[in-house]
């Protein structure tokens, strides 16, 4: 469809679209993201809002992508704020804006790491690329430590499983990933914990606890138990 005369105007309406739409989804879930709704609370026809985004799902993909790259932008500042400090410092300075970060945009993080939407599907080529910026950060992490000799696997984890490493090997070579099988492996373990930590606490579901203590403490710990010097 032919866009407006003046790309600014065009791509400002869509950022309204998209405000709208996470105002929309923070009351009644992704699941509840409607078109009509959308034109309904911004003044304007459903058919209208087609001259900004093909459908919904493609409403759907901008906002996945929005969500993917403000996580990992966020997370990327972190580490570079701590470049100064020892790997194992700056791994924890990551750690902490990642769950901050979900703290503060709950909408975002339900929709790339919450219930999946039924009937759409995120086209790969656009999302896997902005999800896997997230990874990069803590594999980056990882790997320098191991290169810098700041994490030395203990042997729970000095090695692969052997069945995993050609899917690693696959992975790396694939996105062209300048580390370690090794790093890919702990990195995986450690996005699992960080979501296993952040998301309970999102739900409320770890009262009475602290819940800021508790993620801090079991992330040092993991950090310990995978090799990191502190």
């Amino acid at each position: 469809m032919p866009r407006p005369r003046h790309a600014a105007v065009y791509e400002g309406m869509q950022e309204k679209i998209k405000d709208t739409a996470w105002e929309l989804m923070t009351e009644v879930g992704a699941a509840g993201l409607s078109m009509r709704e959308l034109g309904r609370r911004m003044g304007m026809s459903a058919p209208a809002l087609y001259n900004y985004y093909a459908n919904q799902d493609d409403l759907l993909t901008a906002l996945l992508l929005d969500a993917f790259n403000n996580l990992a932008d966020t997370m990327e500042a972190a580490q570079q704020s701590a470049q100064a400090a020892s790997c194992y410092q700056q791994f924890m300075t990551v750690a902490q804006a990642y769950r901050q970060w979900a703290i503060t945009h709950r909408t975002k993080y339900y929709l790339i790491y919450g219930t999946p939407i039924m009937g759409y599907t995120a086209p790969r080529d656009l999302t896997v690329p902005a999800a896997v910026r997230i990874f990069v950060v803590l594999t980056g992490c990882i790997e320098q430590a191991i290169q810098n000799g700041e994490l030395t696997p203990s042997p729970f984890y000095e090695t692969v499983p052997p069945k995993q490493v050609p899917i690693l090997h696959a992975l790396i070579t694939e996105n062209h990933y300048p580390v370690s099988t090794l790093a890919v492996f702990l990195g995986f373990k450690c996005w699992y914990h960080l979501y296993g930590l952040t998301m309970p606490d999102l739900l409320h579901h770890l009262i009475p606890l602290d819940t800021e203590v508790f993620f801090r403490t079991e992330i040092e710990t993991m950090c310990k138990v995978i090799g990191f010097k502190t």
